[in-house]
């Protein structure tokens, strides 16, 4: 292994791992955290959170069937004085008591949302300390306050 040239890039990603509460700038030279920039801040979107994890998480709840081997995004909803960071699962299948995120929303990373995807709100956790999940994460970016919509959806690309 090579000589690391990014101090502050492996410290950051020990604290992600750790599950310290921070704001990041800059590029990782991770191969575990390929985001450029980690921001667990309200309304942050993360994809790439394995089911078999979000079934424990959710007390068996979510995903309700299919295949655990796949993976689905995940919504900071809040962060807490005290440091937690509770998130929620989200889905593309049409809830439309809940928010969503819309379709074509710009996030502040310049990434548009392709679908509709809705924030399941009624099973947040608290973020894990947990490796496998966080390592996993890839975050997106974070929705603007008029992109995050309640009620059914208007459109958009949700099969």
């Amino acid at each position: 292994m090579g000589k690391v040239k990014d101090k502050n890039a492996c410290s950051q990603l020990l604290r992600v791992l750790k599950g310290d509460n921070f704001v990041a700038s800059g590029k990782t030279r991770s191969t575990h955290v390929r985001q450029n920039a980690i921001r667990w801040v309200e309304n942050a979107i993360f994809c790439n959170a394995p089911d078999r994890i979000l079934k424990q998480l959710t007390g068996g709840v979510f995903p309700a069937k299919g295949d655990l081997t796949r993976t689905h995004p995940v919504f900071v909803l809040r962060v807490k004085q005290n440091g937690m960071i509770q998130i929620c699962p989200m889905t593309s299948k049409v809830h439309p008591k809940y928010f969503y995120v819309r379709s074509g929303c710009v996030l502040d990373t310049g990434r548009k949302q392709d679908r509709d995807s809705y924030i399941l709100d009624m099973l947040y956790f608290n973020r894990p300390k947990h490796p496998d999940f966080l390592a996993q994460l890839h975050f997106r970016g974070v929705a603007p306050k008029k992109c995050i919509m309640k009620g059914k959806r208007s459109g958009g690309t949700n099969k």
